[in-house]
């Protein structure tokens, strides 16, 4: 699968930050519902979904920047994956009365 976004704006940081910020309330969804379907005693499932989905990040390739910006991005990204997913499981814990 491919993705391709353009942003063809003077200042692109609001935008990036909006459209993060709405991926991330709809990875929260995701993952409330999933946990419904599979349950919160046993939270395996999503420690490997963490490590696909950090694996999928190490697999993208941005074009049009730099090799030391692309890195640091990316080392970013998975710095933000990482904390998201623990912050998810947190709260499912929580639920779960754990």
């Amino acid at each position: 699968m491919r993705l391709e976004l353009e942003i063809n704006d003077g200042n692109p940081i609001p935008k990036l930050g909006a459209a993060l910020i709405a991926v991330s309330s709809a990875l929260d969804l995701s993952i409330e519902k999933l946990a419904e379907e599979k349950g919160m005693s046993d939270l395996s499932w999503l420690d490997e979904l963490r490590e696909q989905s950090i694996v999928a990040a190490k697999g993208t390739i941005a074009e049009d920047i730099s090799i030391e910006t692309e890195a640091d991005a990316l080392g970013f990204a998975i710095e933000l994956i990482d904390a998201k997913f623990q912050t998810l499981r947190l709260g499912l814990a929580q639920k779960d009365g754990g």
